[in-house]
C-alpha cells in the first residue's frame, strides 16, 4: 500500500514538472523571464485553489498538470459527485486569486515596485477572466454544476451557447486558441448529449427499481458500477465513441463518465439561489478590482515615465 502510493505521489510530480517544463519553453516564445515567472506563479496558485478543495472533499488521484498555451487543470477521482462539491471546486481557482491581486495593488502602491503591479494584473485579469459563465472556464463550470447539469438539453444548450461566444472572441481578437477551445467544445456537445441521455435514463430506472427512501442517496455513495449497466452500457458507447477512443481504456473512461453523471445530486432551488448570487458577489469584485486597479495604476506610471524623461 505504501510502495503503491510512493509510485503514485511520484508519478504526479513527474507529471507536472513535465508539463510545466512544456509549459514554460511555450510562454517563454511570447515573454520575457520575469513574465514567466508571474504567469506561472498565478497559475500555480489559482490551480492549487482548485487541488486544495477536491483533497477537502476526499477526491482520490488529485494531480495537477501545465497545459502549453492554454494554462493548467487538476484532475481527480470524485467520491461523491454532487453540483454544490463541483462549484465550490470551480469557485476556489478564481477566489483566492482575485483576493491576491487585490493584496498586491495595495503592496504596489506602499512600495511602488513593479512587480507588485505585474503581479496584481496577472491575477485579477485572469482570475476575473476565469470567472465568466462559458465553458471550460471555472463560471462555466460553475453553472453546469448548479444548472446546466440538470438536464441534457440544458448541459448541450450552453455548451453550445459557449462555443459561440468563443468563436466571437476568436474572431474579435484573432486568436489561434479560442478558436480552437470554440472548435474542442462544439466538437462535445453531440457526444456529451448523448452521454447525459444515457445517464438520465439509467438514474430513472434506479429510481424506480429503489423503494427506500434514501435511494439517492446510496446512490451517491456507491461508485460500483452494477454488472447489468455495464454489459447495457458498453455497446452504447463503443457505438458512439470516436474510432481513436474506442479502446478499452477509452470506453472504461466513458463508461466512468456515464456512471458520474447517474450518481450526480444537483444542488436544491434555494442553494442553488445562494450559490448564484455568490458567483455574481465573486465575478462583481473581480471585475471591479480589476478595473479599480488599472485605473489606480495609470497616474503613477505616467509619473514615474516623465520623473525618466
Amino acid at each position: 500500500m505504501r510502495s503503491s502510493l510512493t509510485k503514485s505521489t511520484a508519478s504526479s510530480v513527474l507529471i507536472l514538472l513535465g508539463s510545466l517544463l512544456f509549459f514554460v519553453l511555450a510562454v517563454s516564445l511570447d515573454t520575457g523571464l520575469a513574465g514567466i515567472l508571474t504567469l506561472v506563479v498565478v497559475i500555480l496558485i489559482h490551480e492549487l485553489g482548485h487541488l486544495a478543495a477536491m483533497k477537502a472533499f476526499g477526491d482520490r488521484d488529485v494531480q495537477m498538470f501545465f497545459i502549453p498555451f492554454f494554462g493548467a487543470a487538476v484532475s481527480g477521482l470524485e467520491t461523491r459527485p454532487t453540483g454544490v462539491r463541483r462549484a465550490v471546486v470551480a469557485l476556489s481557482g478564481p477566489a483566492p486569486g482575485i483576493v491576491l491581486g487585490i493584496a498586491c495593488t495595495v503592496l504596489y502602491h506602499a512600495t511602488h515596485q513593479e512587480i507588485w503591479m505585474n503581479a496584481a494584473r496577472a491575477f485579477l485579469y485572469l482570475n476575473a477572466f476565469n470567472l465568466l459563465p462559458f465553458i471550460p472556464l471555472d463560471g462555466g463550470r460553475y453553472f453546469e454544476a448548479i444548472l446546466f447539469s440538470r438536464s441534457p438539453i440544458l448541459r448541450a444548450l450552453s455548451d453550445l451557447a459557449a462555443a459561440v461566444a468563443l468563436g466571437a472572441v476568436a474572431y474579435a481578437g484573432r486568436s489561434v486558441v479560442f478558436g480552437l477551445l470554440a472548435f474542442f467544445v462544439l466538437q462535445s456537445v453531440r457526444h456529451t448529449y448523448f452521454s447525459g441521455r444515457l445517464a438520465a435514463q439509467i438514474k430513472k430506472e434506479l429510481a424506480q427499481s429503489d423503494a427506500e427512501p434514501h435511494a439517492s442517496r446510496s446512490l451517491g455513495a456507491d461508485e460500483r458500477i452494477p454488472f447489468e449497466y455495464i454489459e447495457r452500457l458498453v455497446p452504447l458507447i463503443e457505438d458512439r465513441l470516436p474510432e481513436p477512443r474506442r479502446t478499452p481504456k477509452g470506453i472504461a473512461a466513458e463508461l466512468s463518465r456515464v456512471w458520474s453523471m447517474v450518481r450526480f445530486t444537483p444542488p436544491s432551488i434555494a442553494a442553488s439561489i445562494v450559490m448564484i448570487l455568490l458567483y455574481v458577489a465573486s465575478l462583481g469584485i473581480g471585475i471591479v478590482a480589476a478595473v479599480g486597479a488599472e485605473v489606480s495604476f495609470r497616474p503613477r506610471a505616467a509619473a514615474e515615465s516623465t520623473d525618466r524623461q
